[in-house]
């Protein structure tokens, strides 16, 4: 309805010439499909940084609990401390990058 009426108005304006209003519909529909992929698409990325930060707190809990059982056990080699420390070094540097929620 809404176009019939633009259309009578634009056509009496130009003279019966539609096809320009033709060209603008078209273009205002590949604008509407082209934000509609990008929603699609920045859903699908916000869904992988919650999914990231979910298995990053994950990560976290199971290197505090490793550093726990290391801890009660007593003596570890220096080569199992330097490996947890770096695996906590890089967990954190992983969970510095993904937001908190909030």
């Amino acid at each position: 309805m809404f176009k019939v009426g633009f259309e009578i108005g634009f056509s009496r304006l130009h003279g019966g010439d539609t096809e320009k209003l033709d060209k603008i519909l078209t273009m205002i529909g590949v604008v509407m499909a082209m934000q509609a992929e990008l929603t699609t698409q920045v859903t699908a990325a916000t869904d992988k940084l919650k999914k990231i930060g979910t298995e990053t707190s994950s990560l976290l809990t199971k290197i505090d609990e490793l550093k726990a059982v290391i801890a009660a056990g007593g003596a570890v080699t220096p080569e199992l401390q330097a490996a947890v420390d770096a695996l906590t070094t890089q967990a954190l540097v992983v969970d510095e990058l993904v937001p908190d929620a909030s």
